[in-house]
């Protein structure tokens, strides 16, 4: 058991150099690698911390994604730039409307949770927005995805609105396009969109 106990210490990386790789990645794939053994070995105390972390870096890269795509229009036509504005704004509100369900359940239900949900809920998101900009960016059109099923969903209806009026506007025509990005969202989530209360099972580390 002892033995057991100093292999599990000996395999946690370290807190400092995990911090110090979530800072330095600029890609989800690293934001993830990073992540990935502190989420495995830590325990509660230490993973809530890490895993905040681990979202900033997701979102970090997110906005650098939408920065390559919005700050060429701020000059060259501010509307439009203007527009992408507000179409981030969008899906920020819907993450935090959509994964924020988390911090009433924690408030009300938890004691010793992992507290990490929340945040891989919105890593998960922002790797999906990533790759569509990513894609429009390499003038791809709206990849074709099934229509979405959860209720939950919707949240992000008016972001896939407004995002699919800018593409329209950029010259990229989808008569499916809403349809195609909400269902790429949902493709995209580890949050299964479940009501939360206290009888929920949550997986404790």
């Amino acid at each position: 058991m002892i033995s057991l106990l100093i292999a599990l210490v000996v395999a946690q990386p370290d807190p400092d150099e995990v911090s110090a790789s979530l800072k330095r990645a600029r890609t989800i794939e690293a934001c993830r690698l990073a992540y990935g053994p502190a989420k495995d070995t830590y325990p509660t105390s230490s993973i809530r911390g890490v895993s905040a972390e681990a979202e900033q870096c997701t979102k970090r890269v997110m906005n650098a994604k939408v920065d390559e795509l919005l700050l060429p229009l701020k000059k060259s036509n501010p509307e439009a730039f203007k527009q992408g504005m507000e179409v981030q704004r969008l899906f920020n509100v819907a993450i935090e409307s959509y994964c924020g369900r988390w911090s009433k359940y924690y408030e009300a239900c938890c004691v010793t949770c992992s507290y990490t949900e929340q945040p891989e809920c919105g890593m998960a998101f922002h790797e999906v927005r990533v790759k569509q900009v990513s894609e429009f960016l390499s003038k791809k059109l709206v990849s074709p995805a099934r229509p979405p099923k959860r209720k939950t969903t919707s949240v992000f209806q008016p972001f896939a609105a407004a995002w699919c009026a800018m593409l329209a506007g950029q010259g990229v025509l989808s008569l499916s396009c809403e349809a195609d990005v909400l269902g790429g969202i949902e493709a995209g989530q580890s949050d299964d969109g479940a009501a939360l209360s206290c009888t929920k099972r949550v997986r404790l580390p």
